[in-house]
């Protein structure tokens, strides 16, 4: 089943940021500490959940244990070769092949994973 594609109100892309991340412009402080503008608003930390797994999207409705889990049930193709040639195509799971999926989403390190304005460029 092909996903239907969600269709925001104006009012909710003008308050995310553009580039890939969840914050907006970075400035670096007399003290060399950074603090960011134009953060977005959807974007939040969970307490009690694990580092590196913690963060939270509002707009999204998941986090990021919410992406690694489904990430589990993504399919892969593992090729073998033998001397250049094709011998054997599997389709599995990543679950099922028994491969660690911990760290899929980067939504903790404020990186975007709701695709909204990220293809925009820096310094353009």
């Amino acid at each position: 089943m092909k996903k239907k594609e969600v269709v925001y109100p104006k009012e909710v892309l003008d308050v995310i940021p553009e580039g890939c991340y969840c914050h907006g412009k970075l400035t670096k402080g007399k003290d060399g500490k950074y603090t960011s503008t134009g953060d977005c608003p959807f974007w939040f930390k969970v307490k009690g959940r694990p580092h590196m797994a913690d963060a939270f999207c509002v707009l999204l409705g998941k986090g990021d244990l919410e992406i690694n889990k489904e990430a589990e049930n993504r399919k892969c193709v593992v090729t073998t070769c033998n001397k250049g040639k094709v011998v054997k195509k599997e389709t599995k799971t990543y679950k099922e092949w028994g491969e660690p999926i911990s760290n899929v989403s980067l939504l903790w390190d404020r990186c975007k994973e709701c695709g909204i304005k990220d293809d925009y460029e820096e310094g353009t």
